[in-house]
């Protein structure tokens, strides 16, 4: 059957006809950029819900297109999308929309009144500017900021309601405004703004109850559409998909029902208020990521059931103390990496894998204690760990990989274990106070810049194992560097070369 519309793996991509109203194919799920541009024959659309996103530029200048009928279900409208059409006099956005690029209705000068939904958090720059016959705007709930000239030219604009919830108002947002009123909660910074900036101002109170706040699917719980401080997730959600609580800097504390078993990458990233996790006794997976950047969030239990934590899953946190269960067997990358509130880990012998930088720059680590099942010491580990005093290292290590204590600035000895038979490239460089290391026979080879910059090196001792020295191993170290190596050995040769 021939049609007019081109699809491609379900976005819309090439409109053919010439129709006055179009309704968009239930086959589509996504419409292109571009797609009905300058179409000036168009009056009418219907776009059901089964469309997600809306692209770039989909209808601008489609001067003749006055009404628009948008089904639930659609989340993102792009860039310029509905630019210049001047004959559309209202829209109304669904509900499931939760964000809007910036110039969207720019210049639909015939444009009457908007209600931006509860779920927008930010209105985008020039999103409404020029909309000349613009009188009425109220603003959801969830909104949190004003992005530059987002009503500017509105000429006839009158009214704009503003929740309490509002936080920031950019510059030349409401510029040439003459007729402005600024509605807005008593004592919200929406007030105060209008006061600095000699707008009317009159009281007005949004209603804080969002329709839906969960999305869930099959027991995955996909989005969250609400902006309260306290969250308890649902009975019956066995997995929490990735970003789901992203940046919801309002979200202070959570509590996860008994179902719950997974959480997805940057589930609860930069969620900054996060101070209070309660449940989540059956987790058995949690993702890459899932609570980085929670600044606020202070302690938290491991579930015992949990055999691998995944990379930069806790990193700047203010995790204060950590405690690994029986099962847990792997530690990613970074998993703790900025993690300036820990002063001590130990970490059991069922641990068999710490990943690189997993303790990176975590500033007031004072002890750390290592399992004596892992054999290689991984890169960065605890580089800039700067108040690091003591480390126990195992007997079953072989390897000090590249940057593992590197400007770790308050060591001052260390013992290198006879099994450990490499000292990789800048593994101690830059710890300022490192004045004595031992090294026990079975070391082999200490690569290039392994001690550079250690300023306060006077004493080292190295066993006649050792049969390789890399170029500039012991680089800016102390003037008076003394080390010491048995009579004919390379690491005695060595000495003699470079003239400590």
């Amino acid at each position: 059957m021939k049609t007019d519309f081109v699809l491609e793996n379900g976005t819309l991509e090439k409109y053919l006809g010439h129709d006055s109203h179009i309704v968009i194919p239930r086959e589509a799920d996504c419409i292109g950029w571009e797609v009905f541009q300058n179409c000036d024959f168009i009056e009418s659309v219907e776009i059901h819900g089964g469309i997600s996103e809306i692209g770039g530029s989909a209808f601008a200048g489609c001067s003749a297109l006055k009404r628009i009928t948008l089904g639930e279900g659609i989340t993102f409208i792009a860039w310029n999308a509905f630019a210049g059409c001047t004959a559309l006099e209202e829209i109304d956005l669904p509900i499931s929309l939760d964000c809007i690029a910036g110039d969207v209705f720019r210049g639909c000068t015939s444009l009457k009144r908007i209600v931006i939904p509860y779920y927008i958090k930010d209105l985008p720059p020039s999103v409404f500017e020029g909309c000349t016959s613009l009188r009425e705007a109220e603003l959801g709930y969830g909104m949190k900021r004003l992005q530059w000239s987002a009503f500017e030219g509105c000429t006839s604009l009158e009214t704009v309601k503003i929740p309490a919830t509002v936080r920031e108002i950019e510059d030349e947002v409401f510029q040439n405004c003459p007729k402005l009123t600024i509605c807005a909660p008593i004592g919200s910074f929406a007030e105060l703004y209008a006061k600095e900036h000699g707008i009317t101002f009159y009281e007005w109170i949004a209603s804080p109850v969002p329709p839906v706040i969960f999305e869930i699917k099959d027991g995955v719980l996909q989005k969250y559409r609400g902006a309260s401080a306290q969250v308890i997730i649902p009975d019956g959600v066995c997995e929490i998909a990735d970003k789901v609580f992203f940046e919801h800097d309002e979200i202070k504390s959570v509590s996860f029902p008994k179902s719950l078993k997974k959480i997805g990458v940057q589930a609860f990233g930069s969620c900054t208020a996060l101070s209070e996790i309660r449940g989540g006794e059956a987790l058995t997976d949690i993702e890459e990521a899932a609570f980085i950047d929670c600044r606020s969030l202070t302690n938290f239990k491991i579930p015992e059931g949990l055999t691998e934590l995944k990379p930069y899953v806790f990193g700047a946190t203010g995790l204060q103390k950590i405690v690994i269960p029986k099962a847990l067997e792997t530690i990613g990358a970074n998993a703790f990496s900025h993690c300036h509130a820990i002063e001590q880990i130990e970490l059991p012998d069922t641990v068999r894998r710490v990943g690189e930088g997993a303790f990176f720059q975590c500033e007031n680590l004072r002890r750390a204690k290592l399992p004596q099942s892992i054999e290689c010491i991984e890169k960065y580990l605890f580089s800039a760990c700067s108040a690091l005093e003591h480390i126990e290292i195992p007997s079953s290590v072989t390897v000090i990989n590249k940057g593992a204590f590197s400007s770790c600035k308050s060591l001052k000895t260390f013992l290198v274990p006879k099994n450990v038979k490499k000292i990789c490239e800048e593994a101690f460089s830059y710890c300022e106070n490192l004045a004595n290391v031992r090294v026990e026979n079975g070391l082999e080879i200490i690569e290039p810049r392994a001690f550079c910059y250690c300023r306060s090196l006077t004493d080292v001792k190295l066993p006649a194992s050792v049969h390789e020295i890399g170029h500039f191993a012991f680089l800016r170290a102390c003037r008076e560097l003394n080390v010491q190596a048995p009579d004919g050995s390379y690491a005695a040769e060595y000495v003699k070369t470079m003239r400590f």
